[in-house]
């Protein structure tokens, strides 16, 4: 994508790691998001991101920057709790 850096670029690539290990999903679930939520932010359809979580589909621009985003925080808070 034009105008990316690199650690957007190396964000989109985690994400397309975890969609194809499961860990898209099962990030998205322990924060309690449905795929409409995710969609909705990412402004794309709930069978949108069943693709990219199932890994039939790859995300692009900025609807997969805005997902690669979404899952990092979602991770990060995921990680957190885990550790309190």
């Amino acid at each position: 994508m034009i105008g990316m850096n690199l650690s957007e670029m190396m964000l989109m690539a985690q994400a397309r790691d975890w969609a194809i290990s499961g860990r898209a999903r099962q990030v998205r679930i322990s924060a309690g998001l449905t795929q409409q939520q995710v969609g909705d932010h990412c402004k794309v359809t709930a069978t949108a991101v069943s693709h990219w979580e199932s890994a039939t589909r790859t995300p692009r621009g900025r609807p997969a920057l805005r997902w690669a985003h979404l899952l990092d925080s979602l991770a990060a808070r995921t990680d957190q709790a885990a550790t309190a």
